[in-house]
């Protein structure tokens, strides 16, 4: 995973970064609003697992975060290409004119 990561990265350059570095934050800040407001019982018992028990609502989110790390990585990779084509932006091409 590691590996098709890093080839995005390569073939996408700042694109890449910025659709993973989104849906970073949208995950953190989705987890910690679930935390917040107190549905911990709307998360499946697999990711309950990883939350600490007596934590806090950060401690927990970040929990969450690293938990879906996986599934957000899978995610980046499928959705840059599309985000790519929608923007006109072909992989690996440069955008500076001589």
């Amino acid at each position: 995973m590691k590996a098709k990561m890093k080839n995005l990265m390569d073939l996408y350059g700042r694109l890449g970064i910025a659709v993973y570095v989104v849906l970073c934050v949208v995950t953190f800040g989705v987890a910690f609003v679930l935390l917040r407001a107190g549905l911990q019982e709307l998360l499946p018992a697999w990711i309950l697992s990883y939350l600490p028990a007596d934590g806090t609502t950060f401690i927990g989110a970040y929990a969450l975060y690293k938990a879906m790390q996986l599934p957000r990585i899978a995610l980046a990779l499928l959705v840059t290409p599309i985000i790519a084509r929608w923007l006109g932006r072909v992989p690996g091409a440069s955008t500076e004119s001589a």
